[in-house]
C-alpha cells in the first residue's frame, strides 16, 4: 500500500486532515440504472458552467467524467508520460479537445514546490506533473479542474486491496490494522519505527483500533476514504492555490460516497473483476479502446529516478542526525535499495523530506 502513516505523521505532524463523516456499508443494492443516474447527476451537479478543465488521466474515473460532460466541450488535459500521450491521442479520435502538458526539470520542480509547501514536505510524486498541469490550465483561463479522485476508493479499484486480503489469508504476520497502517512493503513496520524516534501513532491509528472489527474488505476502502483521500485533496489544494485553481471531485461527493459504500461487495468485486458495478456502466459509455486500457497510476515521468544510484547517493549524504532521523536506518534503506530495490516509497519520502528541511 505504501502509506507508511507513522512516518507521514512524524514528518507532517499537525497537518493530517481529520476523518470525514461516512456511512458504513450495511445493505446491498443492485439497481445498475440507479447507480448510473447517480453518477451522471453527481458529475453535473458539481460542475460549473464555465472556466472548467478536465484532468483526463485516461483511467476509468476521469473517462466517465468526460463522458458525462462531453456535450459541454470542456478542454481536457493530460500529463506528458508516454502512456498518457497515447491515451490523449485515442480520446482525440472520439472528439475530445486534449492538451498534453510536459513536466519540467525534476530538481527545479522539487525546489519550487518545497518552497511553496511551507507546512510539510511533498508526499506524492504525482505533485510534479500536477504542478505543470495547473500552471498550464491557469494560462488557459481555467478556474475549476475536475478530477477523478475517489473512484478507486469507493468502487474497490486498487489492486492492493486484493493483495491485502490475500496476505491476511496466507500469513498472520501482524494485525490487519498494522498492515493497513504501515503498508505492505517488506519489513515496513520495524523500518519505519527505526527511522523515527517519535513512536506516537496518532489519530489514524486510533481510528483503526476503533474500527478493527470491521470486515477487512470494507476497512481498506474506508481507511483510504477517511485518511488517504484527504491527503490527496490537500496535495491538490496546495498546488491549485499557487495558480488560483479549485479542484472538483465528483466521485468524492458525500451522497455518492455513502450510496456506493452501501453496495454489497459482490457489486465491487465479482468473478475476479474489480469495480464490477462501475464497469457495467462504463462498458456502455466508453469506446473499447478506452474501456479496455489497463489501470495506470497518475505519476511523474521522474518516478524512475527515485530508483537510481543518483537518488540513493543524495539521500545517503543528507545530514539525517541533524534532521531527527536515524542515520543507521537510512543506511539500511539505501543498501537494501541497491540489492533489491526495496523501500522505493520510503526512499522518495526521505528525499522530499531532506529537500524540504534544507529549504527551511
Amino acid at each position: 500500500m505504501g502509506n507508511e502513516f507513522l512516518i507521514y505523521e512524524y514528518l507532517n505532524r499537525g497537518y493530517t486532515p481529520g476523518p470525514r463523516e461516512l456511512k458504513w456499508p450495511n445493505s446491498p443494492r443492485y439497481n445498475f440504472d440507479e447507480l448510473e443516474d447517480r453518477i451522471v447527476s453527481t458529475v453535473l451537479k458539481n460542475t460549473p458552467n464555465e472556466h472548467v478543465g478536465i484532468l483526463l488521466s485516461g483511467g476509468l474515473d476521469s473517462s466517465m467524467i468526460y463522458h458525462c460532460l462531453r456535450d459541454k466541450r470542456f478542454p481536457c488535459y493530460v500529463s506528458g508520460s508516454p502512456g498518457d500521450i497515447a491515451k490523449a491521442r485515442m480520446w482525440e479520435q472520439f472528439g475530445a479537445n486534449v492538451t498534453v502538458v510536459h513536466e519540467e526539470n525534476l530538481f527545479k520542480l522539487v525546489d519550487i514546490l518545497s518552497e511553496q509547501f511551507t507546512e510539510c514536505p511533498i508526499q506524492f510524486n504525482s505533485v510534479l506533473p500536477l504542478f505543470s498541469l495547473c500552471e498550464r490550465v491557469s494560462q488557459d483561463g481555467i478556474k475549476y479542474f475536475i478530477s477523478g479522485e475517489g473512484g478507486d476508493e469507493i468502487f474497490w479499484g486498487y489492486p492492493r486491496y486484493l493483495n491485502f486480503i490475500d496476505r491476511i489469508k496466507r500469513q498472520n504476520l501482524f494485525s490487519f490494522s498494522e498492515l493497513v497502517y504501515y503498508g505492505s512493503g517488506l519489513n515496513n513496520k520495524p523500518m519505519v519505527e527505526l527511522l523515527t524516534p517519535d513512536r506516537r501513532k496518532g489519530d489514524c491509528w486510533e481510528w483503526l483500533q476503533t474500527n478493527k472489527r470491521t470486515e477487512p474488505h470494507q476497512l481498506v476502502c474506508l481507511f483510504d476514504q477517511v485518511w488517504r483521500l484527504p491527503q490527496l485533496m490537500l496535495r491538490n489544494k496546495r498546488v491549485g492555490d499557487i495558480f488560483g485553481i479549485d479542484f472538483i471531485y465528483p466521485f468524492m461527493d458525500n451522497e455518492l460516497v455513502n450510496y456506493v459504500n452501501e453496495l454489497d461487495l459482490s457489486l465491487k468485486f465479482r468473478d475476479g473483476i474489480q469495480r464490477y458495478a462501475q464497469k457495467v456502466i462504463a462498458r456502455k459509455w466508453l469506446p473499447p479502446q478506452i474501456f479496455n486500457q489497463p489501470k495506470q497510476p497518475f505519476d511523474s515521468i521522474f518516478s524512475d529516478w527515485f530508483t537510481s544510484k543518483e537518488c540513493r547517493a543524495i539521500v545517503h549524504k543528507m545530514p539525517w542526525e541533524t534532521l531527527d532521523i536515524n542515520q543507521h536506518a537510512v543506511d539500511i534503506i539505501c543498501q537494501s535499495h541497491v540489492i533489491g530495490r526495496q523501500y522505493d516509497v520510503l526512499m522518495q519520502k526521505l528525499f522530499y523530506y531532506g529537500v524540504w528541511r534544507r529549504s527551511f
